[in-house]
């Protein structure tokens, strides 16, 4: 028998990116304020080929309230600075949204993947 868990989306407390470009990069988390400027995580550096990295959103209750509108920057090195167009809500109770980094330093793509699902903890 196979158990369903049933998962209500309200958005991401945190953000992982998994790379697959053939680069290595660093990123971090953006929002837009109220009064139109936009405010960031601390950069994380640097994402190598092939391996991924997550920022808990919650580390930082300053810059992100619950709805804003969140989505990864990335910094190619020696190369260009991307911003994901797929943008998701900031909930404190939310899961990991996943973004898949690719391309090159000078052609960089960053996708919107799904939310990861924790996994269901024991009766």
């Amino acid at each position: 028998m196979n158990a369903t868990q049933t998962v209500d989306i309200k958005g991401a407390r945190a953000v992982t990116v998994l790379s697959k470009g053939i680069f290595i990069f660093s990123w971090k988390v953006e929002t837009r304020l109220p009064n139109g400027n936009v405010v960031a995580t601390p950069s994380r550096d640097w994402v190598k080929i092939g391996d991924k990295d997550t920022i808990d959103l919650a580390k930082y209750p300053e810059l992100f309230t619950e709805g804003a509108i969140i989505w990864p920057r990335v910094h190619a090195e020696l190369g260009e600075k991307h911003s994901s167009d797929a943008k998701v809500p900031y909930s404190k109770d939310g899961l990991v949204a996943l973004y898949l980094v690719s391309g090159t330093t000078q052609d960089i793509s960053i996708s919107f993947e799904g939310f990861l699902i924790p996994p269901v903890k024991g009766p």
